[in-house]
């Protein structure tokens, strides 16, 4: 047996060229390393090593993920509803117990609205008999 056919014989298994690694692939006779190039050109694989795209997670924990978040911002959403419900319950309950009083009044206490309309028709007035 000499160098030839052993080298024809490393790149043969079951009858057909291998197509995986070779430690020592500079060893092997250019004939040899051709047929092992056109083999792997011919299945498609391609030179060097094979990057991972990315990491692969189940469409069942995607799912999952996805479902969490969204409970968490309806959960978000009705607490702002129902903040928002209690306001309007107190400004409901304010205006109704204030009695005669119409409620977009402020009062005349702290100078409400029906104060500041008194004193600009007051200085009207004042102005017109000047």
């Amino acid at each position: 047996m000499n160098q030839t056919d052993a080298s024809a014989e490393s790149i043969y298994r079951n009858g057909k060229v291998y197509t995986g690694y070779y430690k020592k692939f500079h060893a092997l006779l250019q004939a040899d390393q051709d047929k092992v190039m056109a083999e792997r050109g011919r299945q498609g694989i391609k030179k060097g090593p094979q990057k991972k795209t990315g990491h692969q997670v189940s469409f069942a924990k995607t799912t999952e993920k996805e479902l969490a978040a969204t409970k968490r911002k309806l959960k978000k959403v009705n607490f702002k509803i129902s903040s928002l419900q209690t306001k309007g319950d107190y400004e409901s309950d304010s205006s109704t117990s204030g009695g005669d009083e119409s409620s977009n009044n402020g009062g005349n206490f702290f100078g409400g609205r029906e104060e500041k309309k008194k004193g600009k028709k007051s200085k009207k007035n004042l102005m017109e008999e000047v």
